[in-house]
């Protein structure tokens, strides 16, 4: 599951400030999937979907949403659909696997 200590550790390993926090989303399909009031909503977008898009070569806006997981599906090697299944994705696990290695 993606929570707020997931949201931590990307946060650490993408050097943005760390609070568990996905700032400033919107409210889609991706953003409902992440557990533990990881995500709040607004507008503006977030820093570290920001600096997490440049990392996986998506369009960079702040806003975590499908092309974005689509992109980090790719970048992880998973299957690409452009959704956080619930309740486990077997892209967010890989991420989880990464960021506790210290190879993401």
């Amino acid at each position: 599951k993606w929570g707020p200590a997931t949201t931590r550790a990307l946060q650490r390993a993408l050097g943005t400030p760390v609070d568990g926090i996905i700032s400033n989303q919107l409210r889609n399909n991706v953003t409902t999937a992440l557990y533990g009031n990881t995500v709040r909503f607004g507008r503006g977008g977030s820093p570290m979907v920001r600096a997490l898009q440049r990392k996986v070569g998506a369009k960079v806006d702040g806003y975590l949403g499908p092309e974005t997981v689509r992109k980090l599906q790719r970048y992880l090697g998973t299957p690409v659909d452009g959704v956080i299944s619930r309740p486990s994705s077997l892209m967010v696990k890989e991420m989880q696997r990464r960021l506790n290695n210290g190879s993401f």
